[in-house]
């Protein structure tokens, strides 16, 4: 009972939580809707909602009669929450300046996100715009873009000096008989590289096999990745993630090879043929990691696919610094499990060239195991009762090198509930008592 002339506790409500923890709670919300909503419950909720209501902002043009309202955004607080900015089709400066005017509003973006890009030229004027309403931009993604040639793209590029992530997914250079039609266009003038502040660069590539015959990627190896190796420090990450096969991957290998600190790849189809995978300039990688292995591969295909090529290119690293490789299996049917040879991924990295490699990584994603007589997806806990633990006592009896060394470890990725270590002596822990093992972001997580 309070005192006389004592002031009575007040009750703590969820309006009196930290503000970090109502960030976070606020995070959760879904919908638009709902944000206004809390914006307008308390004021302690206003902040947290608006940056989470305005935080990603999506116009398109594929639709030629859209056209972006003048006075949207135009309060400069509100404009300055957004973060993400998503455009799809969008028309040149020159084309539309109403458009860019609204653009420009949004000072504190940081991520931009680019799709159907038909440019083709990139004039100065237009370059200038980019530059003056994107300059600050750290993380760029380009999708389904086309340029006329490897200089243009490279021009293109010069607009976004601080970008330190780069995801090109389907952008291609023209062939070049359409290319001679733009001939009379100037060619454009560097004044300075545009990759120097560069930390990770994403390239994806899933067109059709006739279209990747038409338009040329590699086109874009001439004249920018070439010239990492003088300007790009020593810790590139690259992401590499095809449906196509492996394609041009050992040439970009060849030529950034210098500076890659983190190599990433992800083969979801196509031919599997490579002999050689440009691996022997890579020569400060210390992070490897092969996703997408076991998979089924496409509906229809009528081979099964093969994973003899992960044996043989763990076989042409020459890093004297690595220091992880990690090898994540998708897993659908029981029999796919035994696709990879596991002896000889064992011989290649527990050999005398390996002493630097601190641990090897078997990340296992039991989401997408389905047994042969049940097309419903499975639990973690019942993986691990119709095969899955029969498989990871198939992979230490093959690892064996790895294992003595102590540098093997298995986990299930994809269901918090279901990360598994491997102990010394070869027991299987519950998941109660594993260490949550850091799987890293996806391939698009750029």
């Amino acid at each position: 009972m309070a005192g006389v002339g004592s002031t009575p506790t007040r009750r703590k409500t969820i309006y009196d939580l930290p503000q970090e923890m109502l960030d976070r709670v606020i995070g959760f919300i879904p919908d638009s809707e709902s944000l206004k909503a809390c914006a307008l419950t308390h004021r302690a909720w206003t902040r947290a909602s608006q940056e989470h209501l305005h935080a990603k902002r999506r116009y398109s043009w594929m639709d030629s009669k859209f056209e972006i309202e003048p006075t949207q955004y135009s309060n400069p607080d509100i404009a300055a929450l957004v973060r993400t900015l998503e455009l799809s089709s969008p028309p040149p400066p020159s084309e539309n300046r109403g458009a860019w005017e609204v653009l420009a509003r949004f000072t504190r973006a940081t991520r931009l996100e680019v799709t159907y890009l038909d440019w083709v030229y990139c004039f100065q004027e237009e370059r200038d715009y980019l530059s003056a309403t994107f300059g600050h931009i750290t993380h760029l993604s380009l999708t389904d873009c086309i340029w006329r040639c490897s200089e243009d793209f490279v021009y293109f590029l010069t607009a976004f000096p601080h970008v330190t992530g780069l995801r090109l997914k389907d952008c291609v250079v023209l062939p070049v008989d359409e290319y001679k039609v733009l001939d009379d266009y100037p060619r454009q003038t560097i004044d300075a590289f545009p990759a120097a502040a560069l930390r990770k660069l994403n390239v994806e590539m899933s067109f059709p096999l006739v279209q990747f015959t038409e338009f040329n990627p590699l086109e874009f190896i001439d004249a920018w990745v070439s010239r990492f190796p003088g300007v790009v420090p020593k810790e590139l990450r690259f992401v590499w993630a095809s449906t196509i096969g492996f394609g041009i991957l050992p040439e970009y290998l060849r030529v950034m090879g210098p500076v890659l600190r983190e190599l990433d790849i992800k083969h979801g189809g196509g031919s599997s043929d490579c002999d050689d995978f440009g691996l022997e300039t890579c020569t400060s990688l210390r992070h490897l990691v092969v996703r997408g292995l076991c998979s089924p591969g496409w509906p229809g295909d009528v081979k099964p696919r093969s994973f003899t090529w992960v044996p043989r290119m763990l076989s042409q690293l020459r890093s004297s610094y690595l220091e992880t490789v990690r090898l994540d299996i998708d897993v659908e049917l029981l029999p796919e499990l035994y696709a990879l040879d596991f002896t000889k991924i064992d011989s290649i990295l527990s050999g005398p060239h390996s002493g630097c490699i601190k641990h090897v990584t078997i990340a296992i994603s039991p989401y997408m195991f389905r047994s042969a007589f049940d097309s419903q997806n499975l639990a973690s806990e019942e993986f691990f009762s119709r095969g899955g633990t029969e498989f990871v006592t198939f992979i230490v009896d093959h690892m064996q090198g790895l294992r003595k060394l102590g540098k093997l470890r298995i986990v299930a990725s994809g269901h918090p509930l279901s990360t598994i270590r491997l102990t010394p002596d070869g027991d299987i822990f519950p998941p109660a008592s594993a260490t949550p093992l850091h799987i890293g972001d996806f391939v698009s997580g750029w």
